[in-house]
Parts: C-alpha cells; sequence; structure tokens
C-alpha cells in the first residue's frame, strides 16, 4: 500500500517535472527491468519481495558469469597461424 503511494507521487511529480529532469530521473530505471516479468498474483507481500530478491540474484549471476567469460576470453592466447605451427614438415628439413 505504501509502495502504490509513493508512486502516485513520483507520478504526480514527474508530470510537472521537465523532459530534462525526467530524463534524468529514469536513468536508471533500466536496472532491474527483469521485475515487470514477475506474476505477483496470489502472492502475500513477504512472497513477493522473496521473489523480487530471488530475481535480482539471479540476474547479479548472470551479470557476474558473463563479465567473467568476457574477462577470462581476453586472456585466452590465440591460436598460431598454419605457418608458424611446428609440423613434420620442419622436422624433415632439420
Amino acid at each position: 500500500m505504501m509502495r502504490r503511494t509513493v508512486l502516485a507521487a513520483l507520478a504526480l511529480a514527474a508530470t510537472g517535472a521537465s523532459p530534462v529532469t525526467l530524463a534524468c530521473d529514469m536513468h536508471g530505471s533500466g536496472e532491474n527491468f527483469f521485475l515487470a516479468y514477475i506474476d505477483y498474483r496470489d502472492m502475500t507481500e513477504s512472497e513477493q519481495r522473496a521473489a523480487e530478491q530471488r530475481a535480482i540474484e539471479q540476474f547479479h549471476a548472470q551479470q557476474l558469469e558473463t563479465a567473467r567469460s568476457r574477462f577470462v576470453g581476453r586472456f585466452k592466447p590465440d591460436p598460431l597461424p598454419q605457418e608458424t605451427q611446428p609440423g613434420a614438415s620442419d622436422q624433415q628439413a632439420i
């Protein structure tokens, strides 16, 4: 109930705000976009908070895994080109 009151007050304040201020306020709103996909029907308030927390934790785990794989990918050695790889023809030439 309190959340609805706060959201209504923010919506009312946003209608009178300038577009620049509104854009600045909306800058961080894309961070929790995944919360919009939670189905809150037949949930108590504590169950809703637990569902939100699980979604946040899953999203952060996904972000960490993506960052880790990108970081590890930076330090993978590049495969050697074909002409510099030691092969049977190099051993015969010696």
